[in-house]
């Protein structure tokens, strides 16, 4: 009898044993499968192309995410390219100043991503889902909509070279037109003459 208990014990003793050398302890392993980054997504990304680029007042070179509430600018040389996807691109020339924001912090249509502009001159190619925004002016894009925008402390001109785009103007922006391919728009302290063919 107990012959047959040791007999047991050991027997219990070496299943254990074989159960736990089966058992994989987390993290011993090298095949798990790597984490998710937990932080914000990027919106969109800069490739520097020369010259002094500034994220946040940080000078950057080379390709770099944009998150929304980021201000990008170009200095007196500066030349840089923000990508919001594989078709849309704006070209900042120097001494532009954008800055992306969260559509709660300017007047765009709900569930866009919206780019204040405050300065500088901006060309837009093949842009859609992007609400472009200053004091004086907003601009919603319908879809390969390209434009080009000049904006000063006296005046904002835009000219259409393919789409169209809505522009709002004057007081609480009441004011709307809609910029087909061909036409421009110059807006001076919230008040313009309305659209006007400046391309052919």
């Amino acid at each position: 009898m107990r012959l047959q208990r040791n007999v047991i014990k050991t027997l219990f003793g070496v299943l254990v044993m074989m159960l736990a050398a089966c058992v994989e302890v987390p993290g011993s392993s090298g095949t798990e499968p790597p984490t998710q980054p937990t932080g914000p997504r990027p919106v969109a990304e800069v490739v520097v192309k020369s010259g002094d680029v500034y994220i946040n007042d940080r000078r950057v070179s080379g390709t770099r995410p944009l998150f929304v509430n980021d201000k990008i600018r170009t200095g007196s040389s500066g030349f840089a390219d923000i990508k919001f996807d594989e078709q849309s691109t704006l070209t900042m020339a120097p001494n532009s100043d954008p800055k992306l924001l969260f559509v709660s912090q300017a007047g765009c249509v709900a569930g866009e991503l919206v780019v204040r502009l405050w300065n500088g001159t901006f060309t837009y190619a093949g842009i859609a889902d992007v609400c472009f925004d200053n004091p004086t002016h907003q601009t919603t894009v319908d879809p390969a909509s390209a434009f080009r925008v000049v904006i000063s402390d006296e005046s904002f001109a835009m000219n259409v070279t393919n789409g169209q785009v809505l522009v709002s103007t004057g007081p609480a922006r009441a004011t709307r037109f809609t910029l087909r391919r061909g036409f421009g728009i110059v807006v001076r302290d919230g008040q313009t003459a309305g659209p006007q063919r400046t391309l052919q």
